[in-house]
């Protein structure tokens, strides 16, 4: 019976890993919704794990979906001018050489 349990909740947390990967998939969705889609379906996962119950699910989906909208990326997402810089340093250092 405890085999059991432990079956159905790796295949639930398989079934989520999936919906995660196929959100990250999205190309046409901008960078926010992807970030909320995916800390839904985190979310919603951590808390049906959690309560084991829809209401943990829906709440755990609702947090973890703001949270993920609000998530901004690395530094070189937020200042795309980064990696420019780099790279001509990086080539100016090897011109010298």
């Amino acid at each position: 019976m405890n085999m059991n349990k432990i079956a159905i909740a790796t295949l639930r947390f398989a079934a989520a890993a999936a919906l995660v990967s196929s959100l990250a998939a999205c190309a046409d969705l901008s960078r926010q919704q992807a970030h909320a889609g995916v800390g839904a379906a985190a979310g919603g996962a951590l808390g049906y794990l959690v309560t084991g119950g829809p209401i943990g699910t829906v709440v755990g989906a609702a947090a973890g979906g703001l949270i993920g909208a609000g998530v901004r990326g690395s530094c070189a997402d937020s200042r795309p001018d980064a990696q420019t810089a780099f790279d001509s340093r990086s080539r100016a250092i090897f011109a010298s050489s």
